[in-house]
């Protein structure tokens, strides 16, 4: 479960601010076979989209298959921006599908997460075409992340942190849109999310 946060343009958008929360549950063991992860999100908690769609009222869902592979990697392919409702489907926005491959490398006692990937739709800046997008995680304790990305339209960088060893909580922030593609300025996102196994 996780909640996110970002501030915008308000040159641009109806507020200063927005946000969403997200549901992510995983089936399956992709360290045998494969696994399953179905997600939800519900955006937006302000009425920056000019929508007036209260939390719930707009969203979307996303699918992806995972598995591990030998030498601490792993592959998935998936889908994102399925299943809209609210403001999300009537504000055109299209699926998009992607393929996407991981794998850590130990660092002595640090460590460095890469990720490469390929898709479209939000993956890529025009309305047809594939993108590349990646982004690397450096590790220099376990529970401390500087991670930069692209998403294939962004670059963005952050820094993560699981503060408490034995509770399954996630901080994470740090600065979206480096580039001001689009104009959009650079902003600062932060969220929270929590794990559960059962």
């Amino acid at each position: 479960v996780g909640l996110y946060g970002q501030t915008l343009d308000d040159d641009i958008f109806a507020d200063d601010y927005d946000g969403s929360v997200g549901l992510n549950i995983g089936l399956g063991d992709p360290s045998k076979y494969v696994g399953l992860d179905v997600s939800a999100s519900f955006a937006s908690l302000s009425d920056a989209d000019g929508s007036d769609d209260g939390l719930g009222e707009a969203g979307s869902v996303g699918l992806k298959l995972h598995t591990n592979l030998p030498g601490y990697a792993s592959v998935a392919i998936g889908v994102q921006t399925i299943g809209r409702w609210g403001a999300v489907a009537d504000g055109g926005n299209k699926s998009s599908v992607y393929a996407v491959a991981s794998k850590y490398f130990a660092l002595g006692s640090q460590g460095l997460m890469a990720t490469l990937g390929m898709g479209d739709g939000a993956f890529h800046d025009e309305a047809d075409g594939v993108g590349v997008f990646g982004a690397l995680a450096y590790y220099p304790v376990t529970w401390f992340s500087v991670i930069g990305e692209y998403t294939g339209r962004f670059a963005n960088l952050a820094v993560s942190v699981a503060p408490i060893q034995r509770w399954p909580v996630t901080l994470t922030a740090g600065a979206v849109n480096l580039g001001d593609r689009f104009d959009l300025g650079t902003q600062f996102a932060a969220s929270v999310g929590v794990g559960f196994s059962f």
